[in-house]
């Protein structure tokens, strides 16, 4: 694809990534923006300050394993704080060689996750007073 010249250096720049941006024209499913990823980052910054001191880096590796867990039950639609549950009830008797048997995808029995946004539309959640 020929591109005329542009004076304007900022111009320029944007028409050398001509493909990336008119990505989301070509497909639907690409993001104008990183709002998702900005959400789902939002409770690790809120809750850095009282990890500062989780003790040493080993309890730092082990909150970076459990928020790991939690966002991948999220992502599989899952309850985070029942796929944790019955993970680590049924992981300190689980053999080594079927250790794929317990991410949350392979997981079974595992109650949904609750989406806040349709429950509330389907009366499932209480909503505030004054508020429709």
């Amino acid at each position: 694809m020929h591109l005329p010249p542009v004076k304007r250096p900022g111009a320029a720049c944007a028409l050398t990534r001509w493909e990336a941006l008119t990505l989301v024209l070509r497909d639907g499913r690409a993001c104008l923006d990183n709002n998702a990823a900005e959400r789902a980052m939002r409770p690790m910054t809120l809750g850095r300050k009282s990890w500062l001191f989780a003790g040493a880096d080993a309890g730092g590796e082990r909150t970076a394993a459990i928020y790991s867990l939690t966002e991948t039950a999220k992502l599989n639609a899952l309850d985070p704080e029942d796929y944790l549950r019955q993970a680590l009830e049924r992981i300190a008797e689980h053999p080594i060689k079927r250790v794929h048997e317990l991410p949350p995808w392979n997981l079974t029995g595992v109650r949904a996750r609750l989406d806040q946004r349709n429950a509330a539309r389907e009366g499932l959640c209480p909503t505030p007073k004054g508020r429709t």
